[in-house]
């Protein structure tokens, strides 16, 4: 299903191109893994024996997002600079991706973001280059749900995910079922356990912040009992050793 998604994100890419390109379109991609780079290759191969590539696309590929947030952001500015791109899928970080659309304001070229996780990402005033691709991606997994719960005949599902999770995954499922599917329901469960098929529901833990605030009591409360007693077995060898002196 990954490979499905990054294909339509790529095809996507290809049709604003193909939309504004009368030559050669180079387009930039910050990525360091290799086999995502060859699933790109296969989208632009795909889509030109589909027709819906005419021109010569050249995929440029540079590292980023590797230990240092730099390496990206100066690979995407030599691509700008020496390369003459006609567009840059961004890098898997926010940093570098910030960093690349200010360098792209410059020069013209549209940043295609594919991070959701980095709200000032989406702001276009702030970013007027960024082109948001990370819904396309959600979108892609919550109609693969869809396809599987009318498959089943099922109205409610449940997703495990991360007591810190992602709350735009959240809030952009519900948005898509109530313009899409209403009658279908996405519920959310935060997963307190190390295994995913132990998770919590809203139900047993309606309020998980007092929940941590009763553990992080319990701790407390037993380092200060520690520490009383501590204090108390100093002082006590403190009066024994003052009476023998």
């Amino acid at each position: 299903m990954l490979c499905q998604l990054v294909l339509a994100v790529i095809l996507t890419i290809l049709r604003f191109f193909l939309s504004i390109a009368t030559a050669e379109t180079i387009l930039g991609v910050i990525e360091s893994d290799a086999d995502l780079i060859s699933v790109c290759d296969y989208a632009i191969q795909r889509a030109r024996a589909d027709g819906l590539c005419s021109e010569p696309v050249t995929l440029l590929n540079a590292t980023g997002c590797k230990g240092k947030y730099t390496e990206g952001t100066a690979n995407a500015a030599q691509m700008f600079f020496e390369n003459d791109i006609a567009g840059i899928v961004s890098s898997r970080c926010a940093d570098e991706t910030l960093e690349i659309s200010r360098l792209s304001y410059f020069a013209k070229v549209p940043v295609f973001n594919r991070i959701g996780t980095s709200v000032s990402l989406f702001n276009n005033e702030q970013n007027p280059t960024i082109v948001d691709m990370a819904m396309t991606t959600v979108m892609g997994y919550v109609m693969a749900i869809q396809l599987v719960m009318q498959e089943y005949n099922v109205s409610t599902v449940g997703l495990c995910i991360l007591l810190f999770c992602m709350m735009w995954l959240n809030v952009q499922c519900k948005n898509f079922k109530k313009r899409k599917h209403n009658r279908l329901n996405f519920t959310f469960i935060h997963k307190s356990d190390r295994s995913c098929g132990q998770c919590d529901s809203d139900a047993r833990f309606p309020d998980r912040r007092a929940k941590i605030k009763r553990a992080k009591k319990i701790a407390n409360d037993k380092t200060a009992k520690s520490k009383t007693a501590k204090d108390k077995t100093a002082k006590n060898a403190s009066a024994c050793t003052h009476r023998y002196l």
